[in-house]
């Protein structure tokens, strides 16, 4: 099966904790990326923090920003990574603003997969089955509460 991507978009829930549930089976490797933005004559300009300054980054050095910009002007976004565990060439990225000014507000999330699927497996404390594992889903999840 030839290389591929796949985008989503999903509706953030705004309360308790982040959990992007699908129906793929296991993944691994969680690793978390934040980024954060100020908007710039109609552009996302990256900002950089350093001893607690925000700065931009003109010709590879750090300059402070004056004055220092509020924080509810600042665009915080968040990525997710993670591999498949069958098979690490299947990555998932997930994205979202966790901040940004109220009257921009996005409760959208961008869900990225890129590799090849392999299918699913049996989970990996399985002893007795060989059906593949599917996680739990998200409405069976919220009834649990």
């Amino acid at each position: 099966m030839p290389m591929m991507k796949v985008t989503v978009i999903w509706s953030l829930e705004k309360e308790g904790k982040r959990k992007f549930v699908d129906d793929c089976g296991s993944w691994r490797g969680i690793s978390m990326k934040t980024i954060e933005y100020l908007a710039n004559q109609g552009f996302l300009e990256t900002l950089y923090k350093k001893k607690g300054i925000y700065c931009r980054s003109v010709k590879r050095t750090q300059v402070p920003l004056d004055p220092q910009p509020e924080t509810s002007e600042i665009y915080t976004m968040k990525r997710y990574y993670t591999k498949f565990v069958t098979s690490p060439n299947y990555q998932r990225r997930i994205t979202w603003f966790e901040q940004m000014p109220e009257e921009e507000n996005s409760t959208e999330v961008v869900v990225e997969c890129l590799g090849e699927w392999q299918g699913s497996a049996p989970h990996g404390n399985a002893k007795r089955t060989t059906q593949p594992y599917k996680r739990t889903t998200r409405t069976t999840l919220n009834n649990n509460q």
